[in-house]
């Protein structure tokens, strides 16, 4: 058959869909990234990827999109290539704000490498030029830099949000002009101490022996989790052993030196939290004993899970030596006669099998060299090595490439967040309309400053829901200034921001759904004084909110906060998600209202859920209808119950686990177990007077005398300020975990004379839990620390007396749109938050005020 001639011209890429096509220009720096695994970042096509010039006619349809794809990640070793860069980025500094990746500094084979020293100087200033202008890097691979610009370089990686860093550098016995290139173990310690590192620091620190000071400096600390390193310093290796002890859980780690034990096993053993560790060493034969120290270093290690370690770290005994919690264990032999290691690994397991005992491991990886193997091997000596390992319980496997432990992969974030502040409102819905907008499987939150002009919310509405897309939002709080000045330190603070917070969620696979819903639950109204109750003249609404609390009335059982008389049950889910199994719903995102608890209740529904929200602003005079609440699904509007999305993968898919930040809250006192209490109110503690505690509790840190240097009005004015209660199930254990509190709440009034002291919420504060007063000892904070890269951040802060605003008129018509990569969103009212597996019982979902979560 001969096929039309039209039929054998490639078809142009502007006939393909521009959600393929963003895939592939996304996708295609993986294709050719360099030493992808080291350097654990994937680099532009405008780099690594041939056929640049058919590339950019691929993109011209779609050029704004494509230039915004192209410069996420940069390599800059040219002084062609860093100056055009510079020029660029100054040009058009939203490019510069896609810059997520970069590789930056000198590199051998190039002619600036081989220039004056001179030339060098100033083209190494130029690359700490161009770091700078790039606020949201998150990936940097460090080349080679001149010694005069290491200060200024270490200086300005401390103001970026780093969450992966390598240090590339060369042997100390290489010379470049007559200069040693490398950092000095004094800047290895300050990078490693950056506060921002939430992924990974990969270094490889190369330093002169003879003339370095290893000395570590006093009161630096890390939070590293995962950390990767090149050992040339045996002695800078184990200072930085100390430094990340406590922090650490991924750790790899490559040697052809050999350590002094006596000087090893205490840091590494320090190592308590790993979970994952690969050990390499590649030191020759004759000093390989000095590493059999490791096998006196793993029974420390009583977290570890996952182990890769090479044969010159590890004799095979070291299998005798695993923790219970270690499940997989890689052994990787590269010798020439890997029968001799089988035979090894037989007569050790041989002597466990007498023994009575079986290893805790579920499987067992010998990775060794294909040719050698199959050179040196018979099909009988695996069988005898596999049965001896099914004698102590284990699976065991022969391996030719070398295990992912610890395992790292390209993990992308189906979030996409960010946070538009402005001192314009009419500004920052011209950045919202000239989006593209999302996919049409996506689902998009958002939430809306309280302060926008009442005349541009509908338009808000309309920007982000055009062509049929999907959104949910709220009206929300301002985000208090202490906060915004840490986000936005351009943005001017004599001016009343307004802001908008977008999060998209955009599945992957047929096996990812956002699911938007809509819950119509309400519980009992909140309780005013001076309320009337006429049950004879309640509509039909009002007889089934009101149904428990007559119920409670009438002596009968009661549940607190319950709305018994409704006519949905207790955890029935949610009905939009009535046809998904509850174990797939790995995260709901929520905005309430008040009178929530038969919402929170119908949650437990879903054991596998991280809930993340808030209960939206209270908006009278900020919303266009003058609503109590302002909630928002898709055009219609809602005062009442919930809206949000559940977030639906397969039950072997990734899940977020639950942040929570409790602002600086710090007990007052020692726990108190809870001896009588009616609903909310508390009446007594440890059989005491709950009131007269809190009171005496409030004095003794305060003082009644002059002698803590504050006068009596300033006490009076301290003692005025709000407390709060941590309650717990069963005794809290000190130093106190705010995050294993069942909620944290506002302690709402005291009666000394009757005891009774009231915290705001609508669960009931059962006998038998355990409470702890709380107090903040200096202003609150928002947040103790900034958001990561595509987070949703919810925060409950003070409420704000900014006045509404009728016209966008009444407010400039130009300003700066700055910018952030994560979703904020704050109320007054509190945060909802459910920790995974916490949904269970009934009532863990919970409403926290004051704090933070992010999943």
């Amino acid at each position: 058959m001969t096929l039309p001639a039209t039929s054998e011209r490639p078809s142009p890429a502007s006939r393909l869909p521009t959600e393929l096509l963003f895939r592939i220009l996304e996708w295609m720096p993986i294709q050719y990234a360099e030493q992808v695994r080291e350097d654990l970042v994937a680099w532009t096509i405008t780099s690594s990827c041939p056929g640049l010039r058919e590339m950019s006619l691929v993109c011209r349809s779609w050029r704004e999109a494509a230039q915004s794809i192209l410069f996420r990640s940069i390599d800059l070793a040219r002084r062609y290539q860093v100056c055009g860069f510079i020029e660029a980025a100054r040009a058009r500094p939203d490019l510069a704000y896609k810059c997520m990746s970069a590789r930056v500094g000198m590199a051998p084979g190039t002619p600036e490498w081989s220039a004056s020293e001179q030339d060098q100087q100033e083209l190494s200033d130029r690359f700490v030029d161009a770091l700078e202008l790039v606020p949201r890097l998150r990936n940097l691979v460090m080349r080679t830099l001149m010694r005069d610009s290491h200060d200024r370089f270490m200086h300005t990686i401390e103001r970026l949000s780093l969450s992966c860093f390598l240090l590339k550098m060369y042997d100390a016995i290489d010379h470049f002009d007559g200069r040693t290139l490398m950092f000095t173990p004094a800047e290895i310690y300050r990078a490693v101490s950056l506060p921002t590192y939430a992924f990974e620091l990969n270094c490889r620190p190369h330093w002169d022996v003879s003339q370095t000071d290893y000395a570590l400096p006093p009161n630096l600390s890390t939070r590293i989790q995962r950390l990767s390193i090149t050992v040339n310093s045996p002695p800078g290796f184990q200072r930085i052993l100390r430094m990340v002890s406590e922090s650490l859980t991924s750790f790899t780690v490559y040697t052809e030196h050999p350590f002094e034990p006596s000087e090893i096993v205490a840091p590494f053993s320090a190592l308590t939290g790993l979970r994952e560790l690969r050990f390499e060493s590649n030191m020759p034969a004759p000093v390989v004993k000095h590493n059999h120290w490791f096998t006196d270093v793993i029974p420390c290690l009583k977290r570890l899970e996952r182990l890769s370690v090479s044969e010159q770290a590890a004799p095979p005994c070291f299998i005798r030596s695993l923790p219970p919690s270690v499940k997989l264990v890689e052994y990787i032999y590269w010798d020439r006669r890997p029968d001799t290691i089988i035979d090894s690994f037989v007569e050790i397991l041989e002597e466990q099998t007498d023994g009575g005992a079986k290893l805790a491991l579920d499987e067992f990886v010998l990775t060794v060299d294909e040719e050698a193997f199959e050179n040196t091997v018979g099909e009988d000596m695996v069988e005898d090595l596999m049965e001896a390992f099914a004698k102590v319980g284990v699976k065991f496997r022969v391996g030719f490439d070398v295990a992912n432990i610890p395992e790292m992969q390209f993990r992308r974030t189906l979030w996409h967040c960010s946070t538009l502040i402005s001192p314009s409102p009419s500004s920052l819905l011209s950045h919202i309309e000239s989006l593209q907008p999302p996919a049409r499987s996506a689902v998009t939150l958002f939430a809306l400053s309280k302060n926008t002009p009442q005349d541009l919310v509908p338009r808000f509405r309309a920007a982000l829901g055009r062509e049929g897309k999907t959104t949910l939002g709220t009206l929300s709080e301002l985000v208090p200034s202490s906060l915004l000045s840490r986000l936005a330190p351009t943005l001017p603070s004599s001016t009343e921001p307004f802001h908008v917070s977008l999060a998209t969620y955009v599945p992957s696979r047929p096996s990812s759904r956002a699911i938007p819903f809509r819950s119509t639950l309400t519980g009992r109204p909140n309780i005013a004084l001076g309320r009337e109750i006429k049950p004879e003249s309640l509509g039909q609404a009002d007889e089934e909110v009101d149904a428990g609390f007559q119920a409670f009335l009438r002596g009968e059982k009661w549940g607190f906060g319950e709305q018994a008389g409704s006519k949905v049950g207790k955890a029935s889910g949610v009905e939009e998600l009535k046809g998904v199994d509850p174990k797939d719903v790995k995260e709901l995102v929520v905005f309430t209202a008040d009178r929530i608890q038969p919402f929170l209740n119908s949650l437990s529904t879903y054991p596998s859920a991280v809930t993340v929200g808030m209960l939206g602003t209270s908006t009278p005079f900020h919303s266009p209808s003058h609503a109590p609440f302002s909630l928002f699904y898709g055009s219609e509007d809602a005062s009442t119950g919930a809206v949000g999305v559940g977030i639906v993968r397969d039950s072997a898919g990734e899940a977020n686990q639950l942040r929570q930040d409790y602002g600086g809250l710090q007990p007052l006192g020692e726990p108190y177990e809870v001896t009588s209490s009616q609903g909310n109110i508390v009446l007594s503690l440890a059989d005491q007077n709950a009131a007269r505690l809190l009171l005496g509790a409030v004095n003794n840190l305060f003082g009644t005398s002059a002698s803590n240097n504050l006068s009596a009005a300033q006490r009076n004015q301290e003692k005025e300020k709000d407390f709060y209660v941590a309650v717990y199930e069963e005794k809290p254990e000190l130093p106190l975990d705010l995050t294993k509190a069942r909620h944290v709440s506002k302690i709402m009034s005291g009666d000394p004379s009757r005891g009774a002291m009231s915290v705001e919420t609508e669960e009931e504060v059962k006998k038998g839990y355990y409470v702890v007063f709380l107090h903040h000892p200096s202003e609150p904070t928002a947040l103790s620390s900034l958001p990561s890269h595509n987070s949703l951040t919810f925060i409950s802060v003070p409420h704000s007396d900014i006045p509404p605003h009728f016209s966008a008129s009444e407010t400039p018509p130009e300003g700066e749109v700055i910018v952030l990569d994560s979703f904020i969103a704050a109320s007054e009212n509190g945060v909802v938050v459910a920790r995974r597996g916490e949904s269970e019982g009934e009532g863990k979902a919970r409403v926290c005020d004051p704090g933070s979560a992010t999943p």
